[in-house]
């Protein structure tokens, strides 16, 4: 499949759900809306285009629905490389769609950083976000808990825990003294031999790709983009723990039989970079090693029932033990990322496509389950521009922000909170 037609083709791995409403439609309902990656560069018109469609696809599910409290940020907000300062013209930049979409542009969004983010300076994205600022945007600190949608939510600092500490010790030892090599001498010779050495593999699905991609970003990023993650590990434990306390809290108050709990409420955690995802290293990111190894046991022993992420510029929802890992990252900043071309075996994957979207997460008023959804954006009108970037993103002539977008579901799954039984 060409370029072009995965992206108009929306290349997926399992079937579309039919395109109706009803989770945030009804009264009481409590939604956020999330999306990744969605900084278009503010050189690129055709990403700014796909970056003002998305927006439009959001702010038109935004006016449909009866509560929206919050945009979620996933990440990657400003590329290329982050912001050099409070002052940098960048951040103002960014929002282009205020004028397509007034609605979520007033909405506090709360964010978390990507790997183009740390590439600048964090502490000056820290320094706006933690005050009210024109644009809404809130990163009070690289890491913090919220309570939102009656439960918890914590963000986390991805950058850290996949760059930071002893990062390299997840990578095949031999993989990665050849990767060094690589990323020190980066010649057609050298690469051909290492990949000579590192083929496919059941063990290696992408040869050496993986552990080159993730090298070669933690490279990219200065010092104090990725401090040692112990500290943010210790507060995630504090903040499940916490949050399963006032669980427990909350059921003796109603005088609940205490040897008769139910389990506590679902918990939702939000970071940039995926631990699983059916992309491709160097065209997207694939799995993170370092991220599996420091949050999965730790999300399944305990009440997180969802993980959302962005990095990958696509939307997956994979189910590895009690956890929903999804990724919503194509939110038009940059290219589309292909999936794998094995997608459909891979472990847990329950949905995933290569097009252009956002996520929403809704408590229901009627029952208190959640609802996951995932909404497709893509234009009302016939394309009349020119390709732009390696994987298919494309350019509609000032078109596609100007004219309501088709926005479909193409993915929805019901999450049940037993507390509340």
């Amino acid at each position: 499949m060409t370029p072009f037609l995965a992206m108009l083709h929306f290349s997926s791995v399992s079937r579309a759900p039919p395109t109706s409403y009803a989770a945030g439609e009804n009264e009481g309902d409590q939604t956020v809306l999330l999306v990744g990656d969605w900084g278009a560069p503010p050189s690129n018109e055709a990403f700014i285009e796909t970056q003002r469609l998305v927006a439009r696809g959001m702010e038109t599910v935004a006016s449909r629905f009866k509560h929206v409290s919050h945009v979620i940020s996933l990440g990657d907000a400003f590329y290329m490389n982050g912001i050099a300062n409070v002052d940098d013209p960048l951040f103002d930049a960014s929002w282009r769609f205020n004028d397509v979409a007034p609605t979520i542009a007033k909405l506090e969004w709360l964010s978390v950083l990507g790997n183009h983010d740390c590439r600048g300076n964090v502490s000056a994205l820290v320094s706006l976000g933690s005050h009210r600022n024109r644009h809404g945007y809130r990163l009070p600190a690289r890491y913090y808990s919220k309570t939102i949608l009656e439960t918890t939510f914590a963000f986390l600092d991805t950058c850290s825990l996949v760059c930071g500490g002893d990062w390299s010790a997840f990578e095949p030892p031999d993989v990665l003294a050849a990767v060094q090599e690589v990323l020190k001498s980066p010649t057609k010779d050298v690469i051909d031999e290492a990949r000579r050495r590192f083929p496919a593999s059941p063990l290696l699905p992408f040869g050496m790709n993986g552990t080159l991609a993730r090298a070669g970003e933690c490279s990219k990023l200065p010092p104090d983009s990725k401090p040692d993650p112990a500290a943010q590990l210790d507060w995630l434990d504090y903040v499940i723990t916490n949050h399963e306390a006032r669980n427990t809290k909350k059921q003796e108050k109603l005088e609940k039989v205490v040897d008769e709990l139910t389990p506590p409420s679902p918990m939702v955690v939000i970071g940039h970079s995926p631990l699983f995802s059916a992309g491709v290293p160097l065209q997207g990111h694939g799995d993170y090693p370092q991220l599996i190894s420091r949050l999965h046991n730790r999300f399944s022993r305990s009440s997180v029932a969802l993980y959302f992420s962005g990095d990958e510029h696509s939307m997956q929802v994979v189910e590895r033990d009690s956890t929903r890992y999804v990724v919503s990252g194509s939110g038009g900043g940059l290219d589309l990322h292909l999936l794998r071309p094995d997608a459909g075996t891979y472990q847990g994957l329950r949905f995933a496509e290569s097009s252009l979207g956002f996520s929403s997460l809704t408590r229901l008023g009627a029952t208190g389950d959640l609802v996951l959804t995932l909404h497709r954006v893509k234009p009302a009108l016939p394309t009349t521009g020119r390709l732009s970037g390696r994987l298919g993103n494309f350019w509609f002539g000032g078109q596609a922000s100007a004219t309501l977008p088709v926005v479909d579901i193409v993915h929805t799954k019901l999450i049940r909170d037993e507390s509340r039984r």
